[in-house]
């Protein structure tokens, strides 16, 4: 606010005062600038010793705040670079047991190995048995993943006509035998008589 200069009457100006003159008011001073006048007004009281030890711990505070944003800002600096050596040598380490050869006393014995897991075996090839005649399995010789070699019986069909057939086959089989061993003996016994010559 502007400071407007204002005249105020004094005790003897109450006769001059003319009629229709308004009554003057004091003036208002800015309080900002009454700080200001106190100030100057408190610094013109200070001593010279005294605003030099102001002075003084104004540098010593300005100096420990500079001091405390260099030793963030080191700190800062510092974390940064313990992690980066930190981060190489972890990537960068190596296996102890892989630093060199390790060397033991030889012993003599069987050397084994073991390893257990769960897994599911396929084979490499596959084929598929089927039996050239119908008819309903009876047995089944063999186990899934057993090993077989050829002419092993794998599993026994059941066919009654075939059956019947092989029966009457073996019976074919046994009279021509018996006709064959009677056949021989005939042959011998007419071997074993002397022949006479009838002329």
């Amino acid at each position: 606010m502007p400071n407007v200069p204002t005249i105020t009457p004094g005790p003897d100006d109450t006769e001059h005062t003319p009629e229709g003159a308004t009554e003057t008011i004091p003036l208002i001073t800015n309080v900002h600038a009454d700080k200001q006048n106190e100030r100057a007004n408190d610094a013109a009281e200070i001593s010279d010793e005294e605003a030099y030890a102001k002075l003084k711990a104004k540098r010593a505070e300005r100096r420990r705040k500079k001091l405390i944003r260099r030793g963030i800002a080191a700190g800062v600096v510092g974390a940064i670079a313990l992690i980066a050596i930190v981060a190489t040598l972890v990537i960068n380490a190596q296996p102890q047991g892989a630093s060199g050869p390790v060397t033991d006393m030889v012993t003599e014995g069987t050397f084994t190995t073991s390893v257990e897991a769960k897994g599911q075996l396929k084979p490499i090839s596959s084929s598929v048995v089927s039996p050239s005649v119908d008819g309903t399995v009876d047995s089944i010789n063999v186990q899934a993943g057993q090993s077989v070699s050829e002419g092993d019986v794998l599993m026994t069909i059941k066919n009654d006509e075939l059956d019947r057939n092989v029966a009457e086959a073996q019976r074919a089989v046994a009279a021509a035998q018996e006709d064959l061993a009677n056949a021989k003996k005939a042959a011998a016994a007419a071997q074993a008589t002397p022949t006479t010559d009838v002329d």
